[in-house]
């Protein structure tokens, strides 16, 4: 966990392999193998990175989280879709438009190299990772690659065999997935079977891994927020400033968003977005000096202690929400000697 942690951290700065070298953790080589930052392309594809710990059999798949306004616009395409990916093992799971687009991406530019890799090295489990944006196209690149395994003709069909482990370690993600039949056998078993080896950790009040099913918190979130993040993204602007000798401007904000949200087609959006889950645990940490809690989704989503609580006199709540989502993977992340 660590080292995905490490991997989740430093792949935000990293240009290069070289970027991402120097991770070896608690006595476990770390090799970079592969760094793809799409070129020209680098604006609107996150990078994706592959390291190998060879001592544990183990390749790791990680991306970069949200950085640029196009990574926010994928964020938003939260239309629910189907892929042939894992079409014949799970008819009814349907994944996020947005991160399905990239993960497929990244699998047709790289699959063929990621299995000769690990039939090469004898691989024994691939794990996927990367915090936000990051996290959830891991979840996606599990749903993806298991369904793939048990599919003839697919090119990852020639693992199956092997009992090759698909895990994901994600840090902070929102959910990905929904499934549409949950009397539908086979999709049912599937997504137990993805769940049983994936887990999302989550820290305090960060809302993206609320997003997009839980609209109760991130409702309320947003109301808490709303007018403290317009004036902290607008602190520098003079005319702005002047907006604090009219507090109803304020208050018409707040109203413009209410209204929004009654509005029916917010509403039939709404509807859809809360059938989005997440696929296996959330490990949930109160705080940085609370021992973790693992919680399956119906547990996070709607027990009160897991709801919206930053206090209502907090003066800049959004800069805690921002806080809390950035906390892991760089909790974990800290710096450890390298095998020698």
């Amino acid at each position: 966990t660590r080292i995905c942690a490490k991997l989740s951290h430093g792949i935000y700065k990293a240009n290069s392999k070289q970027g991402l070298n120097g991770l070896s953790t608690d006595g476990v080589d770390v090799e970079v193998i592969l760094f793809d930052d799409h070129g020209i392309l680098k604006t609107t594809t996150p990078p994706f990175g592959v390291a190998i710990l060879p001592e544990l059999k183990t390749m790791v798949l990680v991306w970069r989280g949200s950085m640029t306004k196009v990574d926010w616009v994928l964020d938003m395409a939260v239309a629910p879709v189907a892929s042939s990916r894992w079409k014949n093992a799970a008819k009814n799971l349907r994944g996020h438009a947005g991160y399905t687009a990239l993960v497929e991406s990244d699998l047709a530019l790289h699959e063929d190299y990621l299995i000769a890799e690990i039939q090469k090295r004898g691989i024994s489990q691939v794990i996927l990772t990367g915090h936000s944006l990051a996290g959830a196209m891991a979840q996606i690149s599990q749903v993806a690659i298991q369904g793939q395994l048990s599919q003839e003709g697919s090119p990852w069909n020639c693992l199956q065999d092997k009992q090759l482990m698909i895990r994901s370690i994600q840090f902070g993600a929102p959910m990905t997935c929904m499934l549409l039949d949950e009397d539908d056998k086979g999709s049912s078993d599937f997504w137990s079977k993805v769940s049983a080896t994936s887990c999302n950790l989550v820290f305090a009040s960060d809302m993206l891994p609320r997003a997009p099913g839980n609209f109760r918190y991130v409702d309320d979130a947003i109301r808490t927020a709303l007018v403290p993040f317009v004036k902290d993204a607008f602190k520098d602007v003079p005319i702005m400033s002047m907006l604090d000798l009219f507090p109803s401007a304020y208050q018409k904000l707040v109203d413009l968003y209410q209204d929004e949200t009654k509005k029916q087609d917010i509403i039939d959006i709404v509807k859809v977005c809360i059938k989005y889950q997440h696929v296996g645990s959330i490990v949930w940490y109160e705080s940085v000096q609370a021992s973790p809690i693992k919680l399956n989704d119906y547990q996070f989503r709607t027990h009160d202690k897991y709801q919206y609580s930053i206090p209502s006199d907090t003066p800049f709540p959004n800069r805690t929400l921002k806080q809390h989502h950035v906390k892991v993977p760089a909790l974990l992340a800290h710096d450890t000697p390298a095998k020698k």
